[in-house]
């Protein structure tokens, strides 16, 4: 098993909801990756410190009085609520945190297309053309999909495509 796989079905085994034959591989890669092991022992850790908080209960009546707001359809006053810190912002600040999102989002653009040498480089129209992958295309099969249900997209497509009424 590689470490990959490892940390998908890591939680599972944590929670006792693994068995079988995966189970066995997942612990006999625990046995001879430390990373993993140690990854495995901070889930298990984090799982006992859940499992061990104090737990609270909530004042007596709450619940009641939130239905009893929601069904009078009481606004959300500014600053409560899922976006209230957002309500609550003032403007210059709300401008500010859209400027950085943009700058950190052109800056994220930018950089995808440096480091993937497709964009932003010189000499790319001398590039030789990428070429289709054969084998994926002599994979698939018409007669392996199955029909085209009517009025779909794919219904349309294919009746412009054969009458030739796609201008």
């Amino acid at each position: 098993m590689d470490c990959n796989r490892a940390r998908d079905i890591l939680s599972e085994h944590i929670d006792g909801l693994l068995a079988g034959e995966e189970k066995n591989r997942l612990l006999a890669h625990l046995g001879e990756c430390a990373v993993c092991a140690e990854e495995a022992r901070l889930l298990a850790s984090v799982r006992d410190a859940v499992r061990t908080a104090p737990r609270f209960r909530a004042p007596e009546g709450f619940a009641a009085g939130v239905m009893e707001k929601a069904r009078a359809g009481e606004p959300v006053p500014a600053g409560e609520g899922a976006f209230g810190w957002f309500r609550a912002m003032p403007l210059r600040l709300k401008f500010a945190e859209a400027a950085a999102a943009a700058f950190v989002m052109a800056l994220g653009i930018y950089s995808a297309g440096v480091l993937s040498d497709n964009l932003f480089t010189d000499g790319a129209e001398n590039a030789a053309p990428e070429q289709p992958d054969s084998s994926l295309m002599a994979s698939v099969h018409p007669e392996d999909l199955g029909p085209v249900p009517p009025e779909s997209l794919g219904d349309i497509y294919l009746s412009v495509k054969e009458t030739g009424n796609g201008q």
